[in-house]
Formats: C-alpha cells, structure tokens, sequence
C-alpha cells in the first residue's frame, strides 16, 4: 500500500482495493482482510467504529444509515492504518467518505 501514500484520496484506495480483493462487496472485503464485524446500539452520534487493536468493525444498529456505507467507512480507515499513513481526523474521515462513495459504485 506504499504506491498509494502520497496524495492518497478516497477514489484511489477504494480502486486499489477493489482490484486486490476482486469485488466491491463491503461484506467480502472485510471477510478477506480478516476483519471481525459486530453489530451494538447506542445512541446515534456515530454510525460506527473501527478498533484497531481488535481488527474489527462495530455498526451501529440505531443509525439510519445502510449498513453497507457504515461497513465501507469504517474499512477506509483500516486501510489507512495499515498504511500507516499520518492523517489529521479531517483528512481521515474526507477520505474515508470519498472510499465509500466510490467503493459503492463498484
């Protein structure tokens, strides 16, 4: 993922995993890259959240969102970490954004 450090957007990393993993199904994604997802309900400040520590995804079951999108966020910001890029939050979540947009697509 080295190629994809300088001037990463949401556009290019949702392309390059899309050809790594051969689909732009968030659920398979997460399932190859060994992503543990979990489901919990709480008050809809956020709609979900990546812990690193665990290698897994929690979706919020409260947030009107479609699951879908929540599962493809949150997998942009595991790809950003394991590119250990250096992000400011704004950066992170404009990029994970545009990685759900675009995976969406696909």
């Amino acid at each position: 993922m080295e190629e994809l450090a300088m001037d990463l957007t949401g556009e290019k990393l949702a392309n390059y995993i899309f050809k790594k993993f051969g689909t732009g199904d968030v659920f398979k994604i997460a399932a190859m890259a060994e992503i543990k997802i979990a489901y919990a309900a709480w008050f809809p400040v956020t709609h979900g959240e990546f812990d690193k520590q665990d290698k897994s995804v929690t979706i919020n079951l409260n947030s009107s969102m479609e699951k879908e999108l929540i599962l493809a966020h949150e997998l942009a910001h595991f790809f950003i970490d394991q590119a250990g890029l250096r992000l400011t939050r704004n950066q992170e979540e404009l990029i994970a954004s545009d990685f759900m947009r675009v995976l969406q697509e696909k």
